[in-house]
């Protein structure tokens, strides 16, 4: 049962980092990239197996290299004892997953497309699409997030400090799921919400889950910043 819950975590933990990146105009500005630096997260999440405590997760820059002709930078997510990879690339329209690795795989899986975590230009009303996957209910599901930035001076207070100038991204999307005539269609509604303060990334995210069906449950997943360096 141990060995479950550990799983579960991760595979809570590796896709919601994924979408907690940001870049802005300097790259700098909203998620530093170099290599060393480091961040301390206090995570926390429930859902139908109950509420899941805190756990710390870390998170590490390492050197940029070289991936099927992209420059990456592999980002390390530890937590449990558990490692996994995220490898960030950027363009002309922002920043990216290209790629992931998680334990116990030998190849980072490179995406058959950019999946874009924030787009230029980096103003309250930019909008873009983000596709992901539910990761508390009971079954996975697509999603096909709305994402904008709502805000780019929130002040947001965590473990770490209070953080003036914070962008705020929401994302929105829904979906109906068939499950068989005896339940019928599953409404399935996901919200995302990301604060990334000047100067230091990802400070806080908040993921909700919610469905209409108590076979397929709803969750709340969420991380603060407990220290950086």
């Amino acid at each position: 049962m141990k060995e479950y819950i550990r799983f579960l975590i991760l595979i809570i933990v590796l896709p919601c980092f994924m979408n907690l990146i940001a870049f802005s105009e300097s790259t700098e500005a909203y998620y530093p990239l170099k290599e060393g630096k480091t961040w301390e997260y206090q995570m926390s999440l429930s859902s139908l197996l109950g509420a899941g405590g805190t756990q710390k997760v870390i998170v590490t820059n390492f050197a940029q290299r070289k991936m099927k002709d992209k420059i990456v930078t592999p980002q390390k997510i530890d937590m449990l004892g558990l490692s996994s990879f995220v490898f960030v690339s950027k363009d002309s329209e922002g920043i990216f997953e290209f790629a992931t690795q998680i334990p116990g795989s030998i190849e980072p899986k490179i995406k058959p497309l950019p999946n874009y975590f924030l787009k230029y230009p980096i103003k309250v009303g930019t909008t873009w699409n983000y596709e992901t996957q539910t990761i508390l209910l009971q079954k996975n599901f697509s999603i096909n997030l709305k994402c904008s930035i709502e805000s780019i001076n929130e002040v947001i207070t965590v473990p770490a400090g209070t953080f003036k100038g914070c962008v705020k991204v929401k994302g929105v999307g829904s979906r109906k799921e068939r499950m068989g005539m005896l339940f019928g269609k599953t409404d399935i509604n996901v919200e995302h919400y990301n604060w990334y303060a000047p100067g230091v990334g990802t400070i806080k995210s908040i993921i909700k889950e919610v469905s209409n069906k108590m076979m397929i449950g709803s969750g709340t997943f969420s991380i603060q910043l407990e220290s950086y360096k």
